[in-house]
């Protein structure tokens, strides 16, 4: 299976701007988890990187600023999901599996991005593809 930086230029289709836009907002959630659970280390370097790479996309990323008002509102609702499922998470039963499919509403973000620079067949190849990877 590719790797996630594989999988974001395949679902990126040849566009630079889309490519930086989903690999930055990729890094920012999982490092956003890692500081929250603590599951993996985050150096300041790491934080410092990131922080400064997303306040350039979100600011100056063309394809971003082109389609702002598509995306933010995505973004948005995948870390509010993200959040939820965080509270969910501690639940038993079907609210813990569900936890696990709030975590991941960000991967519509970049679904999203595909259906923009693709297309609709565009869209629909990708999530048929990579749907079930696990990008943990």
């Amino acid at each position: 299976m590719p790797s996630p930086s594989e999988i974001i230029k395949i679902i990126c289709n040849g566009v630079i701007e889309a490519e930086s836009f989903c690999t930055d907002l990729y890094r920012f959630l999982h490092l956003l988890d890692d500081l929250y659970d603590k599951d993996q280390a985050v150096t300041a370097q790491d934080l410092g990187i990131i922080t400064i790479n997303v306040l350039e996309t979100f600011a100056a990323n063309p394809f971003f600023q082109k389609h702002i008002y598509t995306l933010m509102p995505a973004v948005r609702t995948a870390i509010v999901s993200w959040v939820d499922s965080e509270n969910w998470k501690n639940r038993g039963g079907n609210d813990k599996i569900a936890s696990h499919v709030l975590k991941s509403q960000y991967h519509e973000v970049f679904y999203m991005v595909a259906g923009i620079v693709g297309g609709l067949e565009h869209q629909m190849h990708v999530t048929r593809q990579f749907r079930e990877y696990d990008w943990y």
